[in-house]
This record gives structure tokens, sequence and C-alpha cells, in this order.
């Protein structure tokens, strides 16, 4: 019975730590997209606080979010990525992408 009772206080532990793991993500995502400011645009002035500040220890975005913006700002001159897909539609990428499935038509 002391072993049932220890296993659901584990479980329960884990199931109420579960939401407090997800927040930090979420709103780390909304950092990253403030980067592209009223502009549409990463520039040095934005990028360089933000990689200084992960260096110390303080920083507000991951570190897959601090190499996504090195990306675009290196090699998409700090904008956005747009492009017509298949379907005719205009796509815009924040980010690169880390996987593509292709549609077999």
């Amino acid at each position: 019975m002391k072993k049932v009772l220890t296993c659901m206080w584990v479980v329960m532990l884990l199931a109420s730590a579960l939401p407090m793991a997800v927040t930090p993500v979420s709103a780390s995502s909304a950092e990253y997209k403030k980067l592209f400011d009223g502009d549409n645009k990463i520039t040095r002035d934005e990028l360089a606080p933000k990689i200084c500040s992960y260096m110390l220890g303080s920083g507000d975005l991951t570190l897959d979010e601090l190499r996504d913006a090195a990306y675009v700002y290196a090699y998409w001159n700090g904008e956005q990525f747009t492009f017509v897909d298949s379907a005719n539609r205009t796509v815009t990428i924040y980010r690169p992408a880390k996987r593509i499935i292709p549609q077999i038509t």
C-alpha cells in the first residue's frame, strides 16, 4: 500500500510540474517574435544585446531561438522569408525550417 501511495504522489508531483515546464517556452517564443519589432527586421542593435544577455545568464531567449535569429540576420538580411507554395499561397516564416514534408500529388 505504501508503494502505491508513493507512486501516486510522484505522478501527482510530475503532473503539477508540467505546466511550469511549458510556460517558459510559450513566453520565449513571444520574445523571439519581438525581435521582428515594428520594422519586421532583425538588426544588429536588436540581436547583439540578446546574445550578450544570454551569455551573461540573464537572457529571455533560448539558445535555439538565438541561433535562428542569427541565421535570419546573416542569411536572410534580417527579414522574414516569404515564398509562394505549390498551392499558390503566400507563406511567411520567421525562422529557418527544421524539416520539410513534401506532398505527393
